[in-house]
């Protein structure tokens, strides 16, 4: 078993899709995970899901990294 922090911080950001029509993003700044849905909510808890299937299998996997910045179109959404 690995050791993964017992605190995780994240920053997340939320927008609209460009390219799927009313879907919502939620999109980690730290990890460059992604979660959609048809309102913010859903799109946070697919995000939630995803980071804590992520925080899972890098507990089990070394080899897995835990933190992979987002693209900087993506950062830059968080200063709009």
């Amino acid at each position: 078993m690995v050791k993964v922090p017992d605190r995780f911080i994240d920053a997340w950001v939320f927008y609209l899709s460009e390219d799927e029509k009313g879907m919502w993003v939620a999109h980690s700044l730290n990890t460059d995970q992604i979660g959609m849905g048809k309102c913010v909510l859903d799109a946070y808890l697919a995000l939630y899901k995803a980071t804590q299937s992520l925080l899972a299998a890098a507990s089990k996997d070394a080899r897995i990294n835990l933190f992979s910045r987002a693209p900087e179109e993506v950062c830059c959404r968080a200063l709009l």
